[in-house]
């Protein structure tokens, strides 16, 4: 039976936050403890820093400290990452290995510098987003979840555009991720006051204007269904932009609480 390991992994973070503890997360998961256990366990080491904002050097250290302690795969099952071009590393006889090339970039140009630039299939993506997920756990403040949902976001486009240079075809998950993020990215800024979401509604606006812009430019290169489905992605674009200036010129429209996207903004 499959176990999905990104939600396990996303319950636990959020139990630890509510103060439960490591022990009592792997006894209702015994199926994945062997997975789970490092992953929950370097979230704790993040903890004992005493940021509520964990620095990504602290982050990509412990990454690379808990790598050896991971079963093969399992980092592939947190990236929820399908057969893609370049994924035939993870056959190779351990993720030991990858831990050790891993640990070489980190003496190099540190590992953060080279999974940044990462895209699906790449050696060092599982690591970008564990990253990403781990660090947005323990960012508790709406606002500041809220511009890491448009940094995530950002990222996933950067992603879509060089994965298309790279095979020449659009990535559908990840076109859906960069859409749902900014999705996501207002739910948490709808507790603000309105003035502060007001200026968020500006910069979230800015940030679709932008995603807009470059799906049209893959658009004008794309064919069959990679063109149909970047229309359809643009066409989620104006409808968010529409409503977003709508929100912004009518006060009143945040003051009844209409603080989610309206029909025809969402891509699901």
């Amino acid at each position: 039976m499959e176990h999905n390991l990104p939600l396990i992994l996303d319950q636990c973070l959020d139990a630890l936050g509510r103060g439960q503890s490591v022990e009592e997360c792997l006894a209702r998961n015994p199926e994945v403890a062997a997975e789970l256990g490092p992953l929950l366990a370097f979230t704790g080491e993040l903890r004992a820093l005493g940021r509520p904002e964990p620095r990504r050097e602290a982050v990509q250290a412990a990454l690379v400290r808990i790598g050896a302690s991971l079963p093969r795969g399992s980092m592939r099952s947190i990236a929820g990452a399908g057969p893609r071009v370049g994924a035939a590393w993870w056959r190779l006889p351990a993720l030991r290995w990858a831990t050790a090339i891993a640990a070489s970039l980190v003496a190099v140009v540190g590992i953060g510098t080279a999974s940044a630039r990462s895209v699906p299939g790449d050696l060092l993506y599982p690591l970008k987003l564990v990253t990403e997920r781990v660090t947005f756990a323990l960012t508790t403040a709406p606002e500041s979840r809220a511009e890491l949902r448009l940094s995530f976001a950002d990222s996933r486009l950067d992603e879509l555009v060089r994965g298309a240079q790279r095979r020449g075809t659009i990535d559908p998950e990840l076109l859906r991720q960069l859409l749902r993020e900014a999705e996501l990215a207002l739910q948490d800024a709808r507790p603000a006051p309105a003035a502060r979401l007001k200026l968020f509604l500006a910069k979230l606006e800015g940030v679709n204007a932008y995603q807009k812009a470059v799906l049209k430019q893959l658009s004008a290169a794309a064919r069959g269904g990679d063109a149909d489905l970047l229309q359809r992605a643009i066409s989620v674009c104006d409808e968010r932009g529409r409503w977003m200036q709508k929100m912004m010129t009518s006060p009143q429209g945040m003051d009844r609480g209409e603080r989610c996207w309206g029909p025809g903004c969402d891509w699901e």
